[in-house]
């Protein structure tokens, strides 16, 4: 199964729900609440929801004014572009430190609906990119759903910071179904023809994946007689595959070392 050959899903009226959760919540932030640190590096609050108005702000730019000055070049070494993704995001949000919890939250509310006008008008078929999920094109809708999954992540860090979990986890299926596909790409080990290895994440679903020529293959559901398998509840599997800090005991994985110890460096961010 390839991800050209799925049927298309919009996230669109996800992303719209999930911003008006977060404007909410932003909203209704004390004041010592908005500079509490978070599990996003050494950002606090205030740090994480000025990355999310830049990610509105870039949106807007690139699909609404075609203004590409703000892509990094991708003909890099992935280290070099890590690096220097890293160094952009922290020049915004250092550069962005003036501005008040009102007017972020103002922003992100209205900047994301200038982002939703625009976006609602973009062919889900189309061609797109996710470095994390292939090194070749994917469809447009996919790009959507890696948007979908970072907000929800980044908004994840704010709630849980400030111990207000909401129904964001309402949202938690779709991001998994969506990180999976970081296997397909990143799973590197050698295994003979055929070899199955299963990968569960919680309620968002099992999946197989097959050795296939020079390459693993993703399948639905689970796998017949699989060589090794990696089980995560999928309060701990958005964790794992953010490279955050998972409870100890909470990551079941069985089979060779070959075959585990890969399993457990897939990644649905950049790293």
């Amino acid at each position: 199964m390839e991800l050209a050959d799925l049927p298309v899903r919009d996230p669109r009226p996800a992303i719209t729900a999930e911003r008006d959760d977060l404007v909410a919540l932003l909203a209704g932030l004390t004041d010592g609440e908005w500079v509490v640190p978070t599990e996003a590096g050494h950002w606090r609050v205030k740090d994480v929801a000025l990355h999310l108005l830049d990610n509105e702000l870039g949106w807007l730019s690139r699909e609404r004014d075609r203004d590409l000055s703000g892509l990094l070049p991708t003909d890099v070494d992935h280290d070099e572009f890590v690096r220097s993704l890293d160094a952009k995001n922290e020049r915004w949000v250092a550069g962005a430190q003036g501005l008040s919890r009102r007017v972020v939250v103002e922003l992100i509310d209205r900047v994301g609906r200038d982002v939703d006008a625009v976006v609602g008008t973009i062919d889900l078929a189309g061609p797109s990119h996710v470095v994390w999920a292939s090194t070749g094109p994917v469809p447009r809708w996919f790009d959507l759903c890696r948007d979908l999954t970072e907000r929800w992540v980044h908004q994840r860090q704010i709630r849980d910071a400030v111990g207000r979990p909401g129904a964001h986890d309402r949202f938690l299926p779709d991001v998994l179904r969506t990180f999976v596909w970081g296997f397909p790409h990143q799973f590197r080990a050698e295994a003979p023809q055929g070899t199955v290895v299963e990968v569960a994440l919680g309620g968002a679903g099992r999946w197989h994946l097959v050795r296939t020529g020079d390459r693993w293959v993703l399948e639905p559901g689970p796998g017949d007689r699989p060589a090794a398998r990696l089980d995560l509840p999928a309060s701990v599997a958005w964790r794992q595959l953010t490279g955050l800090p998972v409870p100890a005991g909470e990551v079941r994985a069985d089979g060779p070392r070959h075959l585990v110890a890969p399993l457990l460096e897939v990644r649905g961010i950049i790293v």
